[in-house]
Protein backbone atom coordinates (compact mmCIF):
# COMPACT_ATOMS: atom_id res chain seq x y z
CA UNK A 1 0.00 0.00 0.00
CA UNK A 2 3.11 2.48 0.47
CA UNK A 3 4.12 2.07 -3.26
CA UNK A 4 0.09 2.74 -4.45
CA UNK A 5 0.35 6.04 -2.21
CA UNK A 6 3.77 7.06 -3.46
CA UNK A 7 2.65 6.24 -7.14
CA UNK A 8 -0.58 8.39 -6.19
CA UNK A 9 1.56 11.26 -5.02
CA UNK A 10 4.22 11.20 -8.02
CA UNK A 11 0.90 11.19 -10.52
CA UNK A 12 -0.76 13.65 -8.97
CA UNK A 13 2.38 16.25 -8.56
CA UNK A 14 2.96 16.12 -12.35
CA UNK A 15 -0.42 16.34 -13.20
CA UNK A 16 -0.91 19.57 -10.92
CA UNK A 17 2.66 21.23 -12.65
CA UNK A 18 0.09 21.94 -15.52
CA UNK A 19 -2.34 24.52 -13.88
CA UNK A 20 -0.37 27.47 -14.17
CA UNK A 21 -1.66 30.55 -15.23
CA UNK A 22 -0.36 32.61 -17.47
CA UNK A 23 -2.23 34.98 -19.97
CA UNK A 24 -3.82 32.80 -22.73
CA UNK A 25 -2.22 29.68 -21.04
CA UNK A 26 -3.81 26.03 -20.66
CA UNK A 27 -5.14 26.77 -17.13
CA UNK A 28 -7.66 28.77 -18.51
CA UNK A 29 -10.13 29.87 -21.44
CA UNK A 30 -9.27 33.08 -22.75
CA UNK A 31 -12.51 33.47 -24.62
CA UNK A 32 -14.29 33.76 -21.53
CA UNK A 33 -12.26 37.32 -20.42
CA UNK A 34 -13.03 38.50 -24.23
CA UNK A 35 -14.09 42.29 -23.69
CA UNK A 36 -14.46 45.44 -25.35
CA UNK A 37 -11.30 47.92 -25.45
CA UNK A 38 -11.87 51.37 -25.73
CA UNK A 39 -9.43 54.31 -26.01
CA UNK A 40 -9.19 57.28 -24.16
CA UNK A 41 -12.03 59.31 -26.14
CA UNK A 42 -13.97 56.20 -25.67
CA UNK A 43 -13.52 54.55 -29.47
CA UNK A 44 -13.61 51.11 -29.99
CA UNK A 45 -9.77 49.85 -30.29
CA UNK A 46 -10.48 45.97 -30.05
CA UNK A 47 -12.39 43.06 -28.77
CA UNK A 48 -10.71 39.98 -27.14
CA UNK A 49 -8.95 39.24 -24.40
CA UNK A 50 -5.86 40.13 -22.44
CA UNK A 51 -2.74 38.37 -23.75
CA UNK A 52 0.10 40.21 -21.97
CA UNK A 53 1.81 43.56 -20.36
CA UNK A 54 4.97 44.84 -21.68
CA UNK A 55 6.86 48.51 -22.09
CA UNK A 56 3.85 50.34 -21.09
CA UNK A 57 1.89 48.58 -23.95
CA UNK A 58 -0.93 46.27 -23.41
CA UNK A 59 -0.90 43.12 -25.68
CA UNK A 60 -4.66 41.97 -26.40
CA UNK A 61 -5.46 38.23 -28.34
CA UNK A 62 -8.76 39.68 -30.48
CA UNK A 63 -11.81 37.62 -31.38
CA UNK A 64 -9.87 37.03 -34.97
CA UNK A 65 -7.30 35.10 -33.03
CA UNK A 66 -4.91 38.47 -33.72
CA UNK A 67 -2.27 39.94 -31.30
CA UNK A 68 -3.01 44.00 -31.14
CA UNK A 69 -1.19 46.08 -29.19
CA UNK A 70 -1.72 49.73 -27.68
CA UNK A 71 0.12 52.12 -25.44
CA UNK A 72 -1.60 51.67 -21.84
CA UNK A 73 -1.63 55.42 -21.88
CA UNK A 74 -4.09 55.40 -25.13
CA UNK A 75 -6.44 52.67 -23.28
CA UNK A 76 -9.67 54.16 -21.70
CA UNK A 77 -8.75 54.51 -17.70
CA UNK A 78 -11.44 51.28 -16.77
CA UNK A 79 -9.00 48.93 -19.22
CA UNK A 80 -5.97 50.73 -17.23
CA UNK A 81 -7.60 49.41 -14.13
CA UNK A 82 -8.66 46.04 -15.76
CA UNK A 83 -4.36 45.28 -16.81
CA UNK A 84 -3.69 46.19 -13.70
CA UNK A 85 -5.68 43.86 -12.17
CA UNK A 86 -4.86 41.45 -14.18
CA UNK A 87 -1.22 41.97 -13.96
CA UNK A 88 -1.79 41.27 -10.18
CA UNK A 89 -3.64 38.42 -10.22
CA UNK A 90 -0.81 36.55 -12.73
CA UNK A 91 2.09 37.59 -10.32
CA UNK A 92 0.16 36.34 -7.05
CA UNK A 93 -0.81 32.91 -9.01
CA UNK A 94 2.52 32.63 -10.44
CA UNK A 95 4.57 34.07 -7.60
CA UNK A 96 6.63 31.03 -7.07
CA UNK A 97 8.52 31.88 -10.16
CA UNK A 98 9.18 34.66 -12.13
CA UNK A 99 6.54 35.98 -14.92
CA UNK A 100 7.85 34.95 -18.32
CA UNK A 101 6.83 37.79 -20.94
CA UNK A 102 7.19 36.47 -24.64
CA UNK A 103 8.35 39.24 -26.56
CA UNK A 104 7.76 40.08 -29.95
CA UNK A 105 9.00 37.87 -32.65
CA UNK A 106 10.09 35.07 -30.09
CA UNK A 107 9.61 31.77 -30.20
CA UNK A 108 8.65 28.79 -27.23
CA UNK A 109 10.55 25.98 -28.65
CA UNK A 110 9.69 23.90 -25.94
CA UNK A 111 5.92 24.83 -24.10
CA UNK A 112 5.73 23.74 -20.76
CA UNK A 113 2.70 21.35 -21.32
CA UNK A 114 4.80 19.31 -23.43
CA UNK A 115 8.07 19.25 -21.47
CA UNK A 116 5.48 17.95 -18.44
CA UNK A 117 3.65 15.15 -20.52
CA UNK A 118 7.27 13.45 -21.49
CA UNK A 119 8.51 13.63 -18.04
CA UNK A 120 5.53 11.78 -16.79
CA UNK A 121 5.80 9.42 -20.05
CA UNK A 122 9.20 8.84 -18.82
CA UNK A 123 8.35 8.38 -15.17
CA UNK A 124 5.90 5.59 -15.99
CA UNK A 125 8.01 3.79 -18.14
CA UNK A 126 10.28 4.01 -15.23
CA UNK A 127 7.92 2.24 -12.90
CA UNK A 128 6.78 -0.30 -14.88
CA UNK A 129 9.85 -1.41 -15.47
CA UNK A 130 10.80 -1.33 -11.67
CA UNK A 131 7.78 -2.78 -10.51
CA UNK A 132 8.12 -5.55 -13.23
CA UNK A 133 10.99 -7.27 -11.09
CA UNK A 134 9.58 -6.69 -7.64
CA UNK A 135 8.27 -10.00 -6.02
CA UNK A 136 5.45 -8.86 -4.27
CA UNK A 137 1.62 -9.08 -5.21
CA UNK A 138 1.09 -6.43 -7.81
CA UNK A 139 -2.64 -6.94 -7.81
CA UNK A 140 -3.41 -3.52 -6.33
CA UNK A 141 -0.76 -1.26 -7.89
CA UNK A 142 -1.33 -2.58 -11.46
CA UNK A 143 -4.36 -1.48 -12.21
CA UNK A 144 -3.60 2.05 -10.86
CA UNK A 145 -0.22 2.31 -13.32
CA UNK A 146 -2.80 0.83 -15.75
CA UNK A 147 -5.00 3.86 -15.82
CA UNK A 148 -1.93 6.08 -15.41
CA UNK A 149 -0.59 4.80 -18.61
CA UNK A 150 -3.98 5.26 -20.27
CA UNK A 151 -4.22 9.09 -18.75
CA UNK A 152 -0.74 9.59 -20.62
CA UNK A 153 -1.28 8.38 -23.76
CA UNK A 154 -4.61 10.35 -23.97
CA UNK A 155 -2.84 13.45 -22.98
CA UNK A 156 0.60 13.12 -25.24
CA UNK A 157 -1.40 14.09 -28.36
CA UNK A 158 -2.89 16.76 -26.77
CA UNK A 159 0.62 18.16 -25.63
CA UNK A 160 1.71 17.84 -29.30
CA UNK A 161 -1.99 19.41 -30.73
CA UNK A 162 -0.16 22.49 -28.20
CA UNK A 163 3.03 22.60 -29.13
CA UNK A 164 2.51 23.08 -32.93
CA UNK A 165 -0.36 26.12 -32.00
CA UNK A 166 2.65 27.44 -29.66
CA UNK A 167 5.47 26.99 -31.19
CA UNK A 168 4.66 29.69 -33.56
CA UNK A 169 5.89 33.39 -33.84
CA UNK A 170 4.09 36.24 -31.56
CA UNK A 171 1.82 38.46 -34.42
CA UNK A 172 3.49 41.75 -33.84
CA UNK A 173 0.70 45.07 -33.23
CA UNK A 174 -1.52 44.88 -36.14
CA UNK A 175 -3.80 48.32 -35.22
CA UNK A 176 -1.62 50.85 -34.02
CA UNK A 177 -3.19 54.38 -32.66
CA UNK A 178 -1.93 57.59 -34.00
CA UNK A 179 -0.54 60.43 -31.95
CA UNK A 180 -2.27 63.59 -33.69
CA UNK A 181 -0.18 65.98 -31.98
CA UNK A 182 2.83 63.76 -32.70
CA UNK A 183 1.51 63.63 -36.80
CA UNK A 184 1.29 67.69 -36.72
CA UNK A 185 4.61 68.04 -36.08
CA UNK A 186 5.78 66.80 -39.44
CA UNK A 187 3.66 69.40 -41.33
CA UNK A 188 5.05 72.29 -38.97
CA UNK A 189 8.02 73.35 -40.79
CA UNK A 190 5.57 73.80 -43.71
CA UNK A 191 3.39 75.81 -42.44
CA UNK A 192 3.18 79.06 -44.61
CA UNK A 193 1.62 76.14 -47.09
CA UNK A 194 -0.71 74.03 -45.00
CA UNK A 195 -2.46 74.03 -41.65
CA UNK A 196 -4.03 70.73 -39.59
CA UNK A 197 -6.73 69.50 -37.78
CA UNK A 198 -8.33 66.24 -36.50
CA UNK A 199 -11.03 64.81 -34.96
CA UNK A 200 -11.67 61.02 -33.79
CA UNK A 201 -10.84 59.29 -36.76
CA UNK A 202 -8.62 61.38 -39.17
CA UNK A 203 -6.31 64.23 -39.51
CA UNK A 204 -6.91 66.41 -41.75
CA UNK A 205 -4.22 68.45 -44.17
CA UNK A 206 -5.34 71.83 -45.55
CA UNK A 207 -3.40 73.25 -48.14
CA UNK A 208 -5.57 76.05 -49.72
CA UNK A 209 -3.17 76.12 -53.30
CA UNK A 210 -1.72 72.56 -53.89
CA UNK A 211 1.35 74.26 -54.59
CA UNK A 212 4.80 73.75 -53.11
CA UNK A 213 7.48 76.38 -51.87
CA UNK A 214 10.22 74.73 -54.68
CA UNK A 215 10.27 75.41 -58.13
CA UNK A 216 7.81 73.14 -60.54
CA UNK A 217 7.76 71.34 -63.65
CA UNK A 218 11.24 71.98 -64.97
CA UNK A 219 13.08 69.20 -66.30
CA UNK A 220 10.36 67.22 -67.73
CA UNK A 221 11.19 65.52 -71.40
CA UNK A 222 7.63 63.65 -71.69
CA UNK A 223 4.98 66.55 -71.70
CA UNK A 224 1.49 66.55 -71.82
CA UNK A 225 1.20 70.25 -71.44
CA UNK A 226 -0.45 70.27 -68.42
CA UNK A 227 0.64 72.99 -65.99
CA UNK A 228 -0.23 73.77 -62.69
CA UNK A 229 -2.96 75.84 -61.42
CA UNK A 230 -3.97 76.30 -57.54
CA UNK A 231 -6.31 73.20 -56.41
CA UNK A 232 -8.65 74.23 -52.78
CA UNK A 233 -7.70 71.09 -50.78
CA UNK A 234 -9.43 72.63 -47.46
CA UNK A 235 -12.22 72.25 -45.61
CA UNK A 236 -14.62 69.27 -46.80
CA UNK A 237 -11.75 68.77 -49.84
CA UNK A 238 -8.83 68.30 -47.21
CA UNK A 239 -6.73 65.27 -47.74
CA UNK A 240 -7.61 62.90 -44.53
CA UNK A 241 -5.10 60.64 -42.87
CA UNK A 242 -6.80 58.28 -40.93
CA UNK A 243 -5.91 57.72 -37.15
CA UNK A 244 -6.12 54.25 -36.92
CA UNK A 245 -3.56 52.27 -38.95
CA UNK A 246 -4.71 48.62 -39.15
CA UNK A 247 -2.44 46.02 -41.18
CA UNK A 248 -4.29 44.32 -44.09
CA UNK A 249 -5.38 40.71 -44.13
CA UNK A 250 -4.66 40.61 -47.86
CA UNK A 251 -2.07 43.45 -48.44
CA UNK A 252 -2.43 45.24 -52.12
CA UNK A 253 1.07 45.44 -54.17
CA UNK A 254 1.33 49.23 -55.60
CA UNK A 255 2.34 47.15 -58.76
CA UNK A 256 -1.00 46.23 -60.05
CA UNK A 257 -3.46 48.98 -57.77
CA UNK A 258 -3.55 52.77 -56.88
CA UNK A 259 -2.77 53.54 -60.52
CA UNK A 260 -5.50 56.68 -59.79
CA UNK A 261 -5.12 58.89 -56.80
CA UNK A 262 -3.09 59.32 -54.21
CA UNK A 263 -1.31 56.98 -51.78
CA UNK A 264 0.46 59.38 -49.68
CA UNK A 265 0.54 63.19 -48.63
CA UNK A 266 3.40 65.02 -48.60
CA UNK A 267 4.63 66.99 -45.20
CA UNK A 268 4.02 70.49 -47.64
CA UNK A 269 0.51 68.96 -48.55
CA UNK A 270 0.76 68.07 -52.02
CA UNK A 271 -0.40 64.36 -52.68
CA UNK A 272 2.00 61.25 -53.68
CA UNK A 273 0.68 59.45 -56.42
CA UNK A 274 2.12 55.74 -57.38
CA UNK A 275 5.47 56.18 -59.25
CA UNK A 276 4.23 53.85 -62.02
CA UNK A 277 1.30 56.11 -64.13
CA UNK A 278 -1.81 54.61 -65.51
CA UNK A 279 -0.41 52.50 -68.25
CA UNK A 280 2.02 50.90 -65.62
CA UNK A 281 5.11 52.86 -67.07
CA UNK A 282 7.48 53.92 -64.24
CA UNK A 283 6.66 57.96 -64.40
CA UNK A 284 10.49 58.93 -63.40
CA UNK A 285 12.27 56.59 -65.99
CA UNK A 286 10.66 57.42 -68.74
CA UNK A 287 10.61 61.64 -68.35
CA UNK A 288 7.36 62.62 -67.14
CA UNK A 289 8.66 63.99 -63.93
CA UNK A 290 10.11 67.63 -62.97
CA UNK A 291 13.50 68.11 -60.87
CA UNK A 292 11.50 67.36 -57.62
CA UNK A 293 9.47 63.93 -58.99
CA UNK A 294 6.45 66.04 -59.82
CA UNK A 295 4.15 66.56 -62.57
CA UNK A 296 0.75 68.07 -63.47
CA UNK A 297 -2.50 65.71 -63.89
CA UNK A 298 -5.17 66.32 -66.32
CA UNK A 299 -6.89 69.01 -63.96
CA UNK A 300 -3.84 70.69 -64.06
CA UNK A 301 -3.10 69.20 -60.59
CA UNK A 302 0.64 69.21 -59.15
CA UNK A 303 1.30 66.22 -57.89
CA UNK A 304 4.45 63.97 -56.97
CA UNK A 305 5.27 60.42 -58.42
CA UNK A 306 7.92 59.68 -56.06
CA UNK A 307 9.11 60.81 -52.72
CA UNK A 308 9.99 64.42 -51.85
CA UNK A 309 13.43 63.24 -50.43
CA UNK A 310 14.64 66.31 -50.85
CA UNK A 311 12.21 67.66 -48.08
CA UNK A 312 14.40 65.79 -45.71
CA UNK A 313 16.81 69.12 -46.02
CA UNK A 314 13.66 70.92 -44.56
CA UNK A 315 11.70 68.19 -42.20
CA UNK A 316 15.13 66.91 -40.90
CA UNK A 317 14.22 63.77 -38.82
CA UNK A 318 10.37 64.06 -39.17
CA UNK A 319 8.26 62.19 -41.44
CA UNK A 320 8.73 63.58 -44.79
CA UNK A 321 5.04 62.52 -45.61
CA UNK A 322 2.06 60.22 -44.61
CA UNK A 323 0.61 57.28 -46.25
CA UNK A 324 -2.94 57.27 -46.94
CA UNK A 325 -3.34 53.44 -44.80
CA UNK A 326 -1.33 56.09 -41.64
CA UNK A 327 1.96 54.97 -41.38
CA UNK A 328 4.15 57.97 -41.62
CA UNK A 329 7.24 58.08 -44.45
CA UNK A 330 10.67 58.79 -43.80
CA UNK A 331 13.28 59.77 -46.09
CA UNK A 332 17.33 58.61 -45.77
CA UNK A 333 17.55 58.08 -41.63
CA UNK A 334 15.05 56.90 -39.15
CA UNK A 335 13.69 58.99 -36.34
CA UNK A 336 16.93 59.04 -34.66
CA UNK A 337 19.05 60.38 -37.23
CA UNK A 338 19.82 56.93 -37.79
CA UNK A 339 21.22 55.36 -40.85
CA UNK A 340 18.05 53.74 -42.54
CA UNK A 341 17.91 49.59 -41.90
CA UNK A 342 16.89 46.88 -43.49
CA UNK A 343 13.55 47.71 -45.22
CA UNK A 344 10.89 44.60 -45.74
CA UNK A 345 8.73 43.83 -48.34
CA UNK A 346 6.47 46.42 -47.98
CA UNK A 347 9.14 48.93 -48.24
CA UNK A 348 8.99 50.36 -44.82
CA UNK A 349 9.83 48.25 -41.41
CA UNK A 350 9.40 48.28 -37.28
CA UNK A 351 10.93 51.00 -35.32
CA UNK A 352 12.25 50.03 -31.58
CA UNK A 353 8.98 50.95 -30.09
CA UNK A 354 6.93 48.97 -32.02
CA UNK A 355 5.63 51.26 -34.52
CA UNK A 356 5.64 50.76 -38.22
CA UNK A 357 6.89 53.02 -41.29
CA UNK A 358 7.64 53.15 -44.40
CA UNK A 359 11.09 54.95 -45.89
CA UNK A 360 11.50 56.58 -49.35
CA UNK A 361 14.37 55.87 -51.84
CA UNK A 362 15.97 56.94 -54.84
CA UNK A 363 14.86 54.31 -56.75
CA UNK A 364 11.87 51.66 -57.31
CA UNK A 365 9.89 51.05 -55.74
CA UNK A 366 10.63 54.35 -54.07
CA UNK A 367 8.41 54.48 -51.36
CA UNK A 368 5.41 51.77 -50.93
CA UNK A 369 6.08 48.55 -52.53
CA UNK A 370 2.40 46.89 -50.90
CA UNK A 371 -0.09 48.92 -49.11
CA UNK A 372 1.16 47.66 -45.48
CA UNK A 373 -2.57 48.84 -43.62
CA UNK A 374 -5.78 48.28 -44.86
CA UNK A 375 -7.76 51.25 -47.02
CA UNK A 376 -11.25 51.57 -48.30
CA UNK A 377 -10.87 51.57 -52.46
CA UNK A 378 -13.13 53.36 -54.55
CA UNK A 379 -15.59 51.03 -55.25
CA UNK A 380 -16.47 52.69 -58.72
CA UNK A 381 -12.69 52.33 -60.03
CA UNK A 382 -10.96 48.91 -61.02
CA UNK A 383 -7.33 47.74 -60.29
CA UNK A 384 -4.93 48.11 -61.31
CA UNK A 385 -6.71 52.30 -61.47
CA UNK A 386 -8.59 51.69 -58.37
CA UNK A 387 -7.78 54.48 -55.40
CA UNK A 388 -8.49 54.91 -52.31
CA UNK A 389 -10.92 56.95 -50.14
CA UNK A 390 -11.19 58.95 -48.80
CA UNK A 391 -9.46 61.22 -51.48
CA UNK A 392 -9.73 64.84 -52.03
CA UNK A 393 -11.21 65.72 -55.35
CA UNK A 394 -9.47 68.12 -58.26
CA UNK A 395 -11.40 70.56 -60.33
CA UNK A 396 -9.88 71.13 -64.02
CA UNK A 397 -11.12 73.79 -65.68
CA UNK A 398 -10.18 73.12 -69.57
CA UNK A 399 -9.77 69.87 -71.17
CA UNK A 400 -7.10 67.65 -70.89
CA UNK A 401 -4.40 68.27 -73.15
CA UNK A 402 -2.39 65.56 -75.18
CA UNK A 403 1.52 65.15 -75.09
CA UNK A 404 4.17 67.59 -77.25
CA UNK A 405 6.40 64.77 -79.00
CA UNK A 406 10.03 66.40 -78.27
CA UNK A 407 9.48 68.95 -75.89
CA UNK A 408 11.75 69.72 -72.64
CA UNK A 409 10.90 71.82 -70.02
CA UNK A 410 13.65 74.42 -69.34
CA UNK A 411 12.03 77.00 -67.12
CA UNK A 412 8.84 77.77 -64.66
CA UNK A 413 8.71 81.52 -62.93
CA UNK A 414 6.52 83.11 -60.75
CA UNK A 415 5.26 86.63 -62.38
CA UNK A 416 2.92 87.46 -59.65
CA UNK A 417 0.83 86.00 -56.99
CA UNK A 418 -1.39 84.72 -59.45
CA UNK A 419 0.65 84.14 -62.75
CA UNK A 420 2.79 82.08 -64.03
CA UNK A 421 5.01 81.64 -67.24
CA UNK A 422 6.32 78.09 -68.28
CA UNK A 423 9.08 77.87 -71.25
CA UNK A 424 9.62 75.04 -73.18
CA UNK A 425 12.15 73.85 -75.91
CA UNK A 426 11.50 71.66 -79.32
CA UNK A 427 14.38 71.56 -81.05
CA UNK A 428 15.90 73.92 -79.66
CA UNK A 429 13.35 76.76 -80.11
CA UNK A 430 11.54 77.84 -77.35
CA UNK A 431 7.32 78.56 -76.87
CA UNK A 432 5.70 79.56 -73.90
CA UNK A 433 2.48 79.76 -71.92
CA UNK A 434 1.55 82.52 -69.25
CA UNK A 435 -1.47 82.24 -67.72
CA UNK A 436 -3.06 83.90 -64.71
CA UNK A 437 -6.50 83.88 -62.51
CA UNK A 438 -8.96 85.94 -60.71
CA UNK A 439 -11.80 85.33 -58.60
CA UNK A 440 -13.84 84.15 -61.81
CA UNK A 441 -11.46 83.03 -64.57
CA UNK A 442 -7.64 81.95 -65.86
CA UNK A 443 -6.62 83.47 -69.23
CA UNK A 444 -3.93 81.66 -70.89
CA UNK A 445 -1.51 83.04 -73.78
CA UNK A 446 -0.14 79.76 -75.74
CA UNK A 447 3.20 80.73 -77.89
CA UNK A 448 4.32 78.32 -79.85
CA UNK A 449 7.74 77.45 -80.93
CA UNK A 450 6.96 79.33 -84.60
CA UNK A 451 5.83 82.63 -82.63
CA UNK A 452 2.12 82.48 -83.14
CA UNK A 453 0.09 83.32 -80.45
CA UNK A 454 -3.45 82.37 -79.00
CA UNK A 455 -5.19 83.35 -75.79
CA UNK A 456 -8.06 81.53 -74.28
CA UNK A 457 -10.47 82.35 -71.19
CA UNK A 458 -11.74 79.28 -69.13
CA UNK A 459 -14.11 79.82 -66.21
CA UNK A 460 -13.62 78.86 -62.67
Amino acid sequence: MRITRILALVILLFSTLSIVAHPNGHGQNSKSRNRIWKFNDKSFAAEGSFYFFKSQRVYIHTINNAVVSFPISDLSWMDNNFVAKEVARIERINSSKPIVIIPENATRVFPLLTIQVCVIGVLLVFLWTVLSRLTVDLRVLKPALVVASVGWLFLFPIACKKDSTTNTTVTPSTITKNDPTVMAAAFVPYKSLVTTRYDANYFYIDSPLGFPAHNMMVGITNWQQQVPIPQPYTGSNAWSIPLTSEVATAALSAKTNFMKGAMAIAANGIPIFNPLNNRGEDSYLIGELDNWGGHCGKADDYHYHIPPTHLSTTSGNLPIAYALDGYAVYGANEADGSAMTTLDDFHGHSASDGSYHYHATTTYPYMIATMRGKVTLDPSTTAPENQILPQASTKPIRPATSPLTGAKIVNFSTLSPTSYKLEYQVNSKSGFISYSWDATKYTFTFTDTSGATTTQTYTK
